[in-house]
């Protein structure tokens, strides 16, 4: 539910003032686009005649998704470590 847009009176190319990256889906009027990075990382892409909904969807890459989840590795083995270690403090008690 974004502002309505401006009426376009004839095809043109737009570039919208978000950075431009890999895994970002672009969608005009519902439809995926191909999209490209223009001068500065921005996003620009074809309009057709009309008004149109653009919609920008960020996704995390494959190789993010793995290196997400190696990330949290870490933080679950120490609140593991911290649980174990309670445990067995309790038990010495």
């Amino acid at each position: 539910a974004g502002r309505q847009g401006d009426w376009l009176d004839c095809a043109c190319f737009a570039r919208l003032a978000y950075s431009c990256m890999p895994g970002l889906r672009v969608t005009v009027d519902g439809e995926d686009v191909v999209a490209w990075c223009t001068a500065g990382c921005f996003i620009g892409l074809p309009l057709e005649t009309g008004v149109h909904q653009i919609v920008l969807q960020p996704r995390l890459s494959p190789v993010r998704r793995v290196l997400l989840g190696v990330g949290l590795l870490p933080l679950v083995a120490a609140g593991a470590a911290s649980v174990v270690e309670c445990r067995h403090q309790r038990r010495q008690d």
